[in-house]
């Protein structure tokens, strides 16, 4: 591994991003990172049916309800959000129950029970979309 020395370093910052020279060759970094990790918004729900939305993208969802709910994940169809998108969700009540209506969810220990609620309130869990009409449910789950 070979160490230069730089002098000239001349950037633009937007937003905790960078975009600029470093001598000749372009050059772009995060000034930043810790931005990355913060979520854009938290959404309340609290009825005992409710389905994700585009809007819920990135952020943290709360379930307030005190009886149990589902969530319900619809298809691509039906929710226009891009692979690689991340909904956290929060239990503050009853029971969150994740379910696909019309997508495909995947479950922690399918090969047993799978794992398609929240464990306890204040548990948090997060689904992550890994392909056209594919989700992935992670986090602190149980057994319904």
């Amino acid at each position: 591994m070979s160490s230069k020395n730089i002098k000239d370093i001349s950037a633009q910052t937007e937003h905790g991003k960078a975009l600029g020279t470093v001598g000749n060759n372009l050059a772009a970094w995060e000034t930043r990172p810790w931005t990355l990790q913060r979520l854009p918004g938290v959404i309340a729900l609290s009825s005992t049916s409710e389905t994700m939305l585009a809007s819920h993208e990135g952020c943290l969802v709360t379930f307030s309800h005190g009886s149990a709910t589902t969530y319900s994940i619809p298809a691509d169809s039906g929710l226009a959000v891009p692979v690689g998108a991340r909904v956290r969700i929060m239990r503050l009540g009853g029971q969150i129950t994740v379910v696909g209506s019309g997508a495909t969810v995947r479950f922690a220990n399918v090969s047993t029970n799978a794992k398609d609620n929240l464990s306890n309130v204040y548990a948090v869990g997060e689904l992550i979309k890994i392909a056209a009409n594919t989700w992935v449910f992670t986090g602190d789950t149980s057994t319904t």
